[in-house]
């Protein structure tokens, strides 16, 4: 009959057809398949680059960090003072350090009262001690800032120093200039540590640097260079 309804064949699951959804699903999961095979070839083909280019800023990290790091002492101790907070915790003002630092400061500001009263008792007209240079005539002089130390020199290349409170002659040395030449400028160096020196320019020239200038055995030059062509 030809209204009869016809069988329909059964379809095994295995070759069921594929439906809309499951074909866009497929092809979805292949382009992001697709998408990370091109960015896992694009960070190798990058980094490659940037190895083989020296100017890139990546190169120029790598081959720093590569870089051994500088072995010297001075460069030890510098990097000692980064390693030490910058600032100090504040002290109790009872503290005994603070008391200590309190009668420091008063002391010293009786001692600066002390020499104010001297001053203005003084008149400019007072001699205060007479130098006797033993031979030649004084063609420099240098009066140092905090002590009683008076240097002189001559041009028969000696230099001295005077404490011009007690009126002796602490030291004299040779500052060795060769024949002809003298000492045309001095200066103190390093004037409130403990290793005072002196420092010597000579019409030959050269730079001396003296320590322990006030002492007559210990007197030894630390260092010695020309400056300007004689």
């Amino acid at each position: 009959r030809s209204g009869a309804l016809k069988p329909t064949p059964a379809v095994s699951p295995s070759v069921a057809p594929k439906t809309k959804d499951a074909e866009s699903t497929s092809t979805t999961s292949y382009t992001h398949f697709q998408v990370r095979s091109l960015r896992r070839s694009n960070v190798m083909s990058s980094s490659n680059a940037i190895e083989s280019n020296p100017r890139s800023a990546d190169h120029r990290k790598s081959t720093i960090v590569k870089r051994q790091q500088i072995k010297s002492k001075l460069y030890q101790w510098a990097c000692e003072g980064f390693n030490f907070p910058s600032l100090h915790p504040q002290e109790e003002e009872n503290s005994p350090m603070q008391q200590w630092k309190r009668m420091k400061r008063v002391k010293l500001l009786e001692a600066i009262d002390d020499m104010k009263n001297e001053v203005a008792a003084q008149k400019l007209e007072t001699q205060v001690a007479a130098l006797v240079n033993e031979s030649y005539h004084v063609s420099g002089l240098r009066v140092h800032p905090f002590y009683p130390v008076i240097v002189s020199t001559s041009t028969d290349d000696v230099i001295r120093v005077w404490d011009w409170k007690q009126k002796v002659l602490l030291n004299k040395f040779s500052n060795t200039n060769p024949p002809g030449t003298f000492v045309s400028s001095m200066s103190f160096v390093n004037q409130l540590a403990d290793y005072d020196l002196l420092m010597t320019g000579s019409s030959d020239g050269v730079i001396r640097v003296w320590q322990k200038y006030y002492q007559g055995n210990s007197t030894k030059l630390c260092t010695a260079w020309r400056a300007h062509k004689q």
